[in-house]
């Protein structure tokens, strides 16, 4: 347990450090250049029943419902050896910034701006690692279509407060802030967007359309494409091994994406991407060819590019 206790009037900057230093990282790697977001809540002792994770939720005032699954609690209430709460704490709260989310001071990257810097933010990481050139064009070939499913009519809705039609070139992030999670739930239902429906598979299903009809412009000469979809499927950390089947919103409805020099279709909801067990045969092979780790330390390119990039407010 990684706790710290409030000492008379210690002054709230030197105990924002020492938590950073009992996490083992300092301030700026923290911080991932704007990829991740550091909290300081004050914590009430909990009730011994229930204890762990719900009993954290509950000291910390997050509802059993809330849809928040990116909190990492690193600390909580000292307790004696009954598991009964002795003394008000501190912790420190990790959670990622939503990639669909962003600052509100700047206006949203389009999705054509976001993916060419991407894209050549993970040619920078894969020239960087000394990556065989045929495993650096997968990746930067999927950092250009990886966020393509945004296109999809009911994401750019949702981006935009739930408006439908506002606005005629896609955005990549959304026109509200990280802060309002209200606004963002607002948005979410009266954009229709159904649950569990996530743009990685809809970008999946974009970019085998793509390079089926030829109508991507170049670093199409792979020997392989396997590890380009697998890297574009999981760059948010879902779909291994399967992803899930979006249900509920508005009905699906076909759509073209043009980005970075890709053009696919998408039928609105992935399924050509994942039907037949074509997902978990390239999840099986992916890891068969490079194994676990290397499969994730390749991956780990694109997704720490795309986070540096959104950091960045890209």
């Amino acid at each position: 347990m990684k706790a710290h206790k409030m000492g008379g009037e210690e002054p709230l900057a030197d105990l924002v450090r020492a938590l950073v230093e009992a996490h083992g990282t300092t301030p700026e790697d923290a911080g991932l250049a704007g990829g991740v977001r550091l909290e300081l809540r004050a914590v009430m002792p909990p009730a011994p029943d229930p204890f762990g994770r719900e009993a954290a939720d509950t000291g910390l005032g997050f509802e059993p419902d809330d849809e928040d699954d990116e909190i990492d609690v690193e600390g909580l209430a000292m307790c004696d050896d009954e598991h009964t709460p002795q003394e008000e704490a501190f912790v420190l709260v990790v959670r990622p910034v939503p990639d669909e989310l962003r600052a509100v001071n700047a206006p949203p990257p389009t999705l054509d701006e976001h993916a060419v810097a991407v894209s050549a933010r993970t040619a920078r990481y894969t020239e960087a690692a000394s990556l065989p050139d045929d495993l650096a064009a997968q990746l930067v070939l999927a950092a250009r279509a990886h966020d393509h499913g945004k296109a999809d009519p009911r994401t750019q809705a949702f981006f935009r407060g739930g408006t439908v039609g506002l606005g005629d070139v896609a955005i990549a992030k959304s026109i509200f802030g990280t802060q309002d999670l209200s606004a963002s739930r607002a948005a979410r239902k009266a954009s229709g967007w159904p649950t569990d429906l996530r743009h990685e598979v809809e970008s999946v299903e974009i970019l085998q359309d793509a390079l089926r009809t030829g109508t991507v412009t170049e670093g199409t000469e792979l020997s392989d494409a396997q590890l380009l979809l697998h890297a574009v499927g999981t760059h948010h950390g879902l779909g291994r091994p399967v992803p899930r089947r979006p249900h509920g919103g508005a009905p699906a409805r076909a759509f073209v994406a043009s980005a970075a020099g890709i053009r696919g279709r998408s039928g609105g909801n992935g399924e050509s991407a994942w039907g037949e067990g074509a997902w978990l045969r390239r999840f099986l092979n992916v890891n068969a060819s490079y194994g676990p780790w290397g499969a994730a330390y390749l991956c780990a390119l694109l997704v720490l590019a795309d986070r540096s990039v959104s950091g960045e407010g890209s």
